[in-house]
């Protein structure tokens, strides 16, 4: 058993404060003030509304893209094609030469 004199641990609230008549306080913490409701529910909001604005993002973001990869030349297009086009015939090829080694 405890001793008189031995007090109990003190509960601690959702902040972590251990309540001690501060209550303005710790009601700030454990609920949010009208002030942080607003910026919590203001902030998603806006970010889609200025993600959803069309001339902005044709601006910005495809703009943007456009300067980092540029269109492909269609020669540039063509000799890719041609490339895969060799690698695969000699793929083939070599896949045939083995399966008539093996028959």
């Amino acid at each position: 058993m405890m001793s008189s004199n031995a007090t109990a641990p003190r509960p601690i609230n959702f902040c972590g404060r251990a309540p001690d008549g501060l209550q303005a306080l710790s009601n700030l913490c454990s609920s949010p003030s009208p002030f942080q409701m607003t910026l919590y529910l203001t902030f998603p909001v806006a970010m889609f509304w200025i993600a959803n604005q069309a001339e902005w993002f044709e601006e910005n973001v495809i703009q943007r893209k456009r300067e980092l990869w540029p269109p492909e030349k269609e020669d540039q297009r063509q000799e890719l094609e041609e490339f895969k086009a060799r690698i695969r015939k000699q793929r083939e090829e070599k896949l045939l030469r083995a399966a008539q080694q093996s028959s």
